[in-house]
């Protein structure tokens, strides 16, 4: 049976295979990091950001961030301010590792 693909004009995003073929991901990390490729830099990549797009809930979201950080996908890193309080979380996202 054929593949029927519309065409693409706008509303679309083009991301890399290399993820898509990796047999350690699960399907879901594979769909929360193409959702995380789509949105425009400066997100709220967090787990409360992102449950605001999906129908999962936080935890279901933790555990795919998780996922996708162990794959190296996923950098997350917390800096801290002058006064040495924790900072905004900052995330850099990859579509392919190594």
């Amino acid at each position: 049976m054929p593949v029927i693909r519309s065409p693409k004009r706008r509303d679309f995003t083009v991301v890399g295979n290399a993820y898509l073929k990796d047999k350690t991901l699960s399907l879901r990390a594979k769909g929360l990091l193409t959702m995380m490729l789509m949105l425009p830099a400066g997100w709220n990549y967090s787990a409360r950001g992102l449950t605001a797009l999906l129908p999962e809930g936080r935890d279901a979201v933790l555990l795919v961030l998780n996922e996708l950080e162990l794959a190296g996908y996923l950098q997350r890193y917390q800096p801290r301010t002058e006064s040495g309080r924790l900072g905004k979380m900052e995330y850099l996202i990859r579509d392919k590792v190594g």
